[in-house]
């Protein structure tokens, strides 16, 4: 065999070897890599279950140990004003996951999911249940069959919220982050931001700069 087709059948392997792997892979549409032992804290009652949310369906969902371990939708999320989880605060809704980093001053990041159509030879099984009403420790579940979108969590967007005054404002990144000052401050937070650049899908760098100018907000 002369080493130009040993090249071609040493891609060839290659290929396949990349081919099975994909195929193998275990694609999920959770924002943790388990379900999380949680705290979900309503209007004056508060629960304790494993929790989780899907970023495609944008939902909470959690474990029912009174029914066969199946994994639910809350069917009133509107019931729960928070959900702990270790030492972290996720608020409720029904547009993004939104993580409260802090009260004062008020910081919250919305995450939202890239997306890519899913091949067919990749479910991301399991089963979710979605229609009847079943109660586990006070929390509504929903329970008929529901087909799962056939899609692929690539990454995370992150977005940012910030109250000035009464109103609730967002950014995303430099500009739109100098965009919250007034017009005869942004020159400043401008060059503040080249000298020292910030990722702003780094929560903690985010976080430390909302803090220095939060008193020129």
């Amino acid at each position: 065999m002369n080493i130009h087709k040993f090249l071609i059948l040493l891609v060839i392997s290659y290929v396949s070897l990349f081919s099975v792997s994909a195929q193998e892979r275990n694609p999920t549409p959770y924002y943790f890599d388990e379900f999380k032992q949680a705290l979900l804290i309503g209007k004056g009652v508060q629960y304790g279950a494993r929790v989780n949310f899907d970023l495609i369906s944008k939902q909470w969902k959690f474990v029912d140990t009174g029914d066969r371990n199946l994994v639910k939708a809350f069917s009133d999320p509107d019931a729960i004003l928070m959900i702990k989880i270790d030492n972290k605060t996720y608020l409720m809704s029904e547009f993004a996951l939104i993580e409260c980093i802090q009260s004062e001053p008020y910081l919250c990041v919305e995450y939202n999911a890239i997306t890519r159509n899913a091949p067919r030879s990749i479910s991301y099984g399991g089963e979710t249940q979605t229609a009847a009403v079943d109660s586990y420790a006070g929390l509504l579940g929903t329970g008929s069959d529901k087909p799962l979108t056939p899609k692929i969590v690539t990454g995370l967007t992150k977005r940012y919220e910030v109250r000035i005054g009464r109103k609730s404002k967002h950014f995303f990144d430099s500009k739109s982050f100098v965009k919250l000052f007034d017009k005869r401050q942004r020159p400043e937070v401008e060059a503040y931001l080249v000298s020292n650049p910030i990722d702003f899908a780094n929560v903690e760098g985010v976080t430390h700069l909302v803090n220095y100018y939060w008193r020129k907000l």
